[in-house]
């Protein structure tokens, strides 16, 4: 009966596969039109990236959720209903991305996104602000991992272009108007760029919040939803960009890393990363790119889990943090204006974490951005809470350095047909673990204060903030003092 099945579904996968419009294969090159189009992509993305991080309702979520009657525990109840959504979504939406194409999941996500803040905009009950999460969920999944794959594989294509054509770097190319001769920037600083708009625009969206809460609560939620359609129209407007051959994927990557590369930057050997690409091949199937997932080195899964426990210890301090303002006293009108505060810090640190890692090389780069985080967590446990307040800006610091470099080094090793699948990995994960760890964190707030939460935070991040830092600078001495080794996988 289970072989039955298992051909059935086989059978049904197979058919599923034909069906789908697959992301076109790269020719002998790209033209001057097509290279015009994906130009303007990094803009777009920019812009989208604002969008996204446009939320007005994020500065002072959990205080709206509260008064609804929600306690800590419920609210983040229905955080874990929305990491479980995002954890069961996210490696089918990222396999559909790189399948369908990057462009199509962002234009549904984006949509799916609009009507989940239409439901937000009527919720009154528990019940209502689950159908958001799952909703926001669903949003999440398709466009996490897709943008930044998107960003990647143009960055990539117009490098193979300048490759092939054996051009230099144009000095001052973001402000050339030859978009013919305009080689894109590294892909350090593209995605620094990125996260430094998205950090500003969480930034203003607390500044606008908190203009608009000296208004009324219904109009921050009437901009909100009109917000969310923006991205909508800016999705339908990118360009996917083409697959990559096997050699010519690993050619632009190695090129586009050995002239990016940075000083005593975490770039290894790149080659001995990059996998073979399926795009030229007639269709994608689940079981190559799981072979191929196992098949990455250590440096590599190393990288992956750094990330995540990052990721992990900031979605735990966001959720610690509006408690602790509501418990210093602040007014919820002036929550934006923290909150502000915050994203201004992670989007100078973005921007400028290229340069800090030139400044103080990969090994002391990634120790600071494993302290920072514990230093703000020792504050808001024990400091007094004015203090604690200027110190926890550490938090978002720390994140803005690290998060740059691990991200970078993540996706510069690994081949376009696999990158938003990757990415989308690492989100299930952490989302996973928020999904058992989320309710723990809110019924600690409820049961023990924000202070002890904070102390039993500390106690947890600090040995595997430490460990993981470790273990990735290890990796990184051992992966230098490996020979370069081409793999081929089947």
């Amino acid at each position: 009966m289970r072989s039955i099945f298992i051909n059935f579904s086989a059978r049904v996968s197979r058919r599923i596969l034909n069906a789908m419009p697959l992301r076109k294969p790269l020719g002998q090159s790209v033209d001057w039109q097509q290279r015009q189009a994906l130009y303007r992509n990094f803009s777009k993305l920019y812009a989208l990236g604002f969008f996204f991080g446009l939320h007005l309702v994020v500065p002072i979520f959990v205080p709206l959720l509260q008064g609804h009657g929600l306690s800590m525990s419920q609210i983040m109840q229905t955080q874990a209903i929305f990491a479980l959504t995002v954890a069961a979504l996210e490696l089918p939406s990222g396999y559909m991305a790189d399948l369908w194409g990057r462009k199509q999941a962002l234009i549904i996500g984006s949509l799916v996104s609009t009507c989940g803040f239409l439901v937000l905009q009527q919720a009154t009950s528990f019940m209502d602000f689950i159908i958001f999460e799952v909703l926001m969920g669903i949003a999440v999944s398709l466009c996490s991992g897709a943008d930044l794959a998107l960003l990647y594989d143009t960055q990539i294509a117009l490098d193979q272009h300048f490759a092939k054509e054996g051009r230099d770097r144009v000095k001052g190319a973001d402000d050339s108007t030859n978009i013919k001769a305009r080689k894109p920037a590294s892909s350090a600083k593209t995605f620094a760029r990125l996260l430094s708009i998205s950090s500003v625009a969480e930034g203003l969206a607390g500044l606008l919040a908190t203009a608009l809460l000296f208004w009324s609560l219904e109009w921050l939620l009437v901009f909100q939803l009109l917000i969310s359609i923006v991205p909508v129209l800016i999705a339908c407007t990118l360009v996917e960009a083409p697959a990559l051959s096997d050699v010519d994927s690993k050619r632009a990557i190695v090129q586009a890393n050995e002239q990016d590369k940075l000083p005593d930057s975490i770039q290894g050997n790149t080659q001995d990363n990059i996998s073979d690409s399926m795009a030229g091949k007639k269709k994608l199937q689940s079981t190559q790119v799981i072979s191929v997932l196992l098949a990455l080195k250590p440096l590599v899964l190393w990288i992956g889990a750094t990330i995540i426990i990052f990721g992990l210890i900031g979605l735990y301090a966001f959720w610690l943090h509006q408690k602790y303002w509501e418990l210093a006293g602040i007014d919820i009108r002036f929550f934006g204006c923290i909150w502000a505060a915050f994203c201004l810090v992670r989007a100078v640190a973005a921007h400028y974490s290229e340069a800090a890692e030139a400044l103080l090389g990969y090994r002391r780069l990634l120790i600071l951005a494993c302290v920072l985080p514990l230093i703000a967590l020792i504050a808001m446990a024990f400091a007094p809470l004015t203090i604690g307040i200027v110190v926890s800006l550490l938090m978002p610091l720390g994140r803005g350095l690290g998060y740059v470099v691990l991200i970078d080094a993540l996706n510069s090793r690994i081949d376009g047909v696999y990158r938003a699948t990757l990415n989308s990995l690492i989100s299930l994960v952490s989302r996973a673990v928020f999904i058992v760890t989320g309710p723990l964190l809110g019924l600690a707030i409820d049961y023990h204060g924000t202070r002890m939460t904070a102390v039993l935070l500390l106690m947890i991040a600090a040995p595997c903030l430490i460990l993981m830092t470790l273990g990735l600078l290890r990796s990184i001495d051992r992966d230098k003092n490996r020979p370069v080794v081409v793999k081929h996988y089947s």
